[in-house]
């Protein structure tokens, strides 16, 4: 699904990211080869301690994540 809307819509995979709060979104993002962020809010805290594969970011919330993904863009 990551993959039909990256192809539908023109998105750059390799400027593109997917944060979520679960250790599969984390998966998902890797698998459609964009980077991943994962916050801590929601399910985050639970699913960090069964991260099976670290993303690239990992922050209390989704502010704190959006600011580090904007210091590595610049």
């Amino acid at each position: 699904m990551i993959e039909q809307a990256l192809a539908a819509h023109n998105i750059d995979m390799k400027g593109s990211w997917m944060i979520g709060d679960k250790n599969i979104d984390v998966e998902a993002a890797i698998n459609a080869g964009v980077r991943s962020g994962m916050v801590r809010t929601g399910y985050g805290r639970k699913h960090e301690a069964i991260l099976w594969t670290k993303p690239d970011v990992i922050e209390d919330d989704l502010g704190a994540v959006s600011e580090r993904v904007m210091a590595m863009l610049a």
